[in-house]
């Protein structure tokens, strides 16, 4: 093995040394508070960079306008981001959006997070009898 091979996959080791779930690209996953309620996302990358990234934001209070920091901050919860689930898969970008909205849409009374996009009820009826 080169040198430079040996270096990536240790990089990438150390990197998930420390991981909050398990690494999986193309999700849509869903993020427990304390409280209850949900956060509710999209990655193409690893969920666990995706997760460092919202828990680096939270520590740090940025971006006050994202939905997951500002539900922290109105409600004084705390993120779970070892109980992460991962609700759907896709390596296609529309497809995580519609099935984004779609659990969004389901969890309405407890998500915190805006859809993308919009479904009529018809298409979540669709959904309703295949995911």
């Amino acid at each position: 093995m080169s040198a430079y091979l040996q270096w990536q996959e240790t990089r990438l080791r150390e990197k998930h040394e420390n991981a909050f779930v398990k690494c999986s690209m193309g999700v849509v996953y869903s993020i427990p508070f304390s409280c209850g309620n949900v956060y509710i996302g999209i990655t193409e990358r690893c969920l666990n960079d995706r997760l460092r990234e919202h828990a680096l934001k939270v520590k740090k209070n940025e971006d006050k306008y994202a939905h997951l920091v500002s539900h922290i901050a109105a409600c004084g919860c705390e993120p779970r981001f070892s109980d992460t689930r991962i609700l759907g898969r896709s390596s296609n970008l529309s497809a995580r959006l519609l099935l984004e909205a779609y659990y969004i849409e389901k969890n309405k009374d407890i998500c915190v997070s805006e859809p993308s996009l919009v479904l009529h009820q018809q298409e979540i009826s669709f959904l309703d009898a295949r995911v």
